[in-house]
């Protein structure tokens, strides 16, 4: 693996906006299905009560995974 160096600031900006872009991706999603709650709207769909959601379901869950990653680089970062 290659290792950059990079300015903290610019990579702060850079985690903050991605962090940004997965919630806009996660609230188009919950809206798409008239959900409130990512875990809420991935139970429904398992359950079958939103069949036709399985697509954007494991999106979601993808999507809750990669957030979560994002947000731990920050706690880091913030050490």
């Amino acid at each position: 693996m290659t290792s950059v160096s990079i300015d903290r600031v610019i990579a702060e900006d850079l985690i903050n906006s991605k962090i940004s872009h997965i919630r806009q991706e996660i609230n188009q999603i919950l809206i798409k299905w008239d959900a409130s709650l990512a875990e809420m709207m991935i139970e429904l769909t398992r359950n079958g009560e939103l069949a036709e959601a399985e697509v954007d379901a494991i999106s979601m869950t993808n999507l809750l995974e990669n957030l979560a990653k994002y947000e731990q680089l920050v706690m880091d970062m913030d050490g």
